[in-house]
């Protein structure tokens, strides 16, 4: 009997002994798994404020980038908008417009237009001198004024030899304004077949017609024609007919020329 309390009592000392035990052990186990997750939780503890510090610091810096970069901006934007500075130039004086008047042609000097070339006299009056440099033509006509450089001038003479030997001209006429044909003015004008003496003709000079075999009508109605030189009609056409307006002039001109030219008045 004893013998068997003795064994219960073993047993149950056995199972008091393993319990305080296995209570030691799962307090030993918490109490680490309770340090190891207080180590742990100050791991992440100090972990989330390594990250949290980490990440202050990020975006410390880049605040302090974009600092940076604004005022960089900022300062390029300065340099950029910041003009030059710009030299005021002094007052500017303009000069004043000066017309220039045209150059007048002197007493002696030449010009040409529509093909005749004339030579400037006294009061505004000019001589024809003949075609310009290449120009010809089949009909001359001698009109009363020309105009150059905004002057009027009147044509007053058909000058020496102006034509002598054109032998494109065929007619020529001449108006009021001109007073004097010079010698040889249409000699040997071979062509020439009509010619018309206006009212203002007062002179016809030594041989102005002298040699135009085929000239064979000559219409004179100046009334004013007081001198004809010799040989003026010289070698016209054989048979020519001139008609003049006055006895005068008819008188003048018969005494002139061939018997077998005739001279009429109109």
């Amino acid at each position: 009997m004893k013998k068997e309390k003795f064994v219960s009592f073993a047993v149950t000392a056995a199972l008091i002994l393993s319990f305080c035990s296995v209570a030691t052990f799962a307090d030993t186990s918490t109490s680490s798994t309770e340090k190891t997750a207080s180590v742990g939780e100050s791991a992440l503890s100090e972990s989330s404020q390594t990250e949290t510090v980490s990440t202050e610091q990020e975006n410390t810096t880049d605040s302090e980038n974009a600092t940076v970069q604004e005022t960089e901006s900022t300062t390029t934007s300065d340099v950029t908008t910041t003009p030059e500075s710009t030299t005021v130039p002094e007052s500017t004086t303009i000069p004043e417009t000066t017309t220039v008047s045209p150059v007048v042609p002197a007493v002696g000097d030449t010009f040409t237009v529509d093909g005749y070339k004339y030579k400037i006299a006294e009061n505004n009056t000019v001589i024809l001198k003949g075609f310009s440099d290449g120009y010809s033509k089949s009909s001359v006509l001698v009109k009363n004024t020309v105009k150059y450089n905004n002057v009027t001038y009147k044509i007053v003479k058909v000058g020496s030899g102006a034509f002598w030997g054109k032998t494109d001209i065929k007619k020529v006429t001449v108006y009021k304004n001109t007073t004097e044909i010079s010698k040889n003015a249409f000699r040997n004008c071979k062509n020439l077949k009509k010619v018309k003496l206006k009212s203002g003709i007062k002179t016809i000079r030594i041989n102005a017609f002298r040699d135009c075999k085929k000239l064979k009508t000559i219409n004179i109605t100046s009334t004013v024609l007081t001198d004809l030189k010799k040989n003026v009609f010289k070698n016209i056409y054989t048979k020519a007919n001139i008609n003049v307006m006055s006895k005068s002039v008819r008188i003048l001109i018969k005494s002139s020329v061939a018997s077998t030219v005739t001279v009429n008045r109109m």
